[in-house]
């Protein structure tokens, strides 16, 4: 992803990218979901989507990519990730 796009927060990843091995989850519910896993896994993180509390398990970091706060609080809940 290139400087200027709609994720910039993908651009901020690679500062928090220091520890050989590192898991990242992606919270799967809403956003680019994708395209943040993409760019992990370019920077040499081994990714993990998270879409149900189970899979928080073993995670170095999670990231939630960018979506309207409400309906993200209504997945969250759904999902009983927000417990």
């Amino acid at each position: 992803m290139s400087p200027g796009n709609e994720s910039g927060a993908l651009l901020r990843a690679e500062g928090l990218v220091k520890e050989a091995g590192m898991v990242a989850g992606v919270l799967a519910l809403q956003g680019c979901v994708s395209q943040h896993a993409d760019h992990l896994t370019g920077l040499g993180v081994t990714v993990r989507y998270v879409r149900l509390p189970e899979d928080l398990e073993g995670l170095d970091r999670l990231i939630m990519p960018g979506g309207e706060s409400s309906t993200m609080l209504s997945l969250l809940k759904r999902s009983r990730l927000f417990e």
